[in-house]
């Protein structure tokens, strides 16, 4: 995504020729829209998006965690302003959401502008850390950075992963120097595999509802909960039960701010990698540790461990 010029208050990028505006910390859910038409992915038109059930249900999820609205109409789309999840502009029409929603409409329409407009948010983060606190920032970790580079080359030649060593070093050197926390945390993203290879339950569970159907993973979210597995009626808790029962994860006993609240089991490990990021459904700019999932490889494992194991539940229709 490449920035073209500042436009009245906007930032205006481009996007495979798409031009896409950023304004006050919303992103055009409209110039999203125009622009997954033109890569390879997911096309979808705004209000077919919106009125989706499992966008909805998304929205009704967050506006309850967070207290604002699903949607309002207004000339004014500053989060300052207007807290809306989604401000229609009253005047031009256009849509505007917030980060996660932004990040939640790009991911439907292409892997490939989901990171940009990550991307582009994380340079908005890191940009504005630089012009309003540049004196801040306590002396560089200079020898903390080397000591993890010598870890780093000492792993690559013992055969392991020079990358997959920076990225754990990077959430140590975080929690050790908070001035830095951002810069790192970022760093890390880079060194991380792509949101199109690894990605969190919320992903895995639209696999399935692709793959074994709605009815059957709402059907067997009845049984978890009938079961006791899991606390209510919640798709994505019946992820994590099915990830608990097919070994692949545990549930920890350490429920501290910050710490995940699942750990990776040994065949686990295979399957996913544990990585700091933004906090979805809370907007105090928490990082906390979540499990991302290889999504081919995972979905394949547990549709197979589903038919293996609960194959009178799955083949009903």
């Amino acid at each position: 995504m490449t920035q073209l010029k500042p436009a009245d208050s906007f930032v205006v990028r481009s996007w495979n020729g798409q031009t896409i505006r950023m304004r006050a910390g919303r992103v055009c859910l409209t110039d999203l829209c125009k622009a997954g038409e033109t890569g390879s992915g997911n096309p979808i038109r705004f209000a077919h998006w919106f009125e989706s059930d499992a966008t909805q249900r998304f929205l009704q999820h967050r506006s309850a965690v967070t207290g604002r609205e699903v949607f309002a109409i207004s000339s004014a789309i500053d989060n300052a302003e207007n807290s809306a999840l989604i401000v229609r502009e009253s005047e031009r029409g256009d849509a505007w959401g917030d980060e996660v929603v932004s990040l939640k409409l790009a991911g439907r329409l292409c892997t490939e502008l989901e990171h940009e407009i990550y991307q582009w948010y994380a340079e908005t983060r890191v940009s504005q850390v630089r012009d309003t606190q540049p004196l801040a920032l306590a002396p560089a970790p200079n020898e903390d950075l080397a000591f993890a580079g010598l870890v780093a080359t000492m792993v690559e030649k013992v055969g392991g992963s020079a990358k997959n060593s920076l990225a754990i070093s990077f959430t140590a050197l975080a929690n050790k120097h908070p001035d830095y926390r951002q810069l790192f945390l970022e760093n890390q993203r880079l060194l991380c595999p792509s949101a199109e290879e690894f990605v969190n339950q919320t992903k895995i569970l639209e696999g399935l509802e692709s793959e074994i159907t709605e009815p059957i993973v709402d059907h067997l979210t009845a049984l978890a909960k009938e079961a006791g597995f899991i606390t209510k009626k919640d798709k994505r808790q019946l992820v994590n039960a099915l990830l608990c029962q097919a070994g692949l994860q545990f549930r920890t006993s350490d429920k501290r701010r910050g710490q995940a609240p699942y750990a990776l089991t040994k065949q686990g490990a295979r399957y996913a990698r544990e990585e700091t990021r933004p906090a979805m459904y809370q907007d105090d700019g928490a990082w906390v540790p979540q499990l991302l999932w290889n999504f081919q490889e995972t979905l394949a494992f547990l549709i197979s461990w589903i038919n293996s194991n609960l194959q009178p539940v799955s083949s009903r229709g």
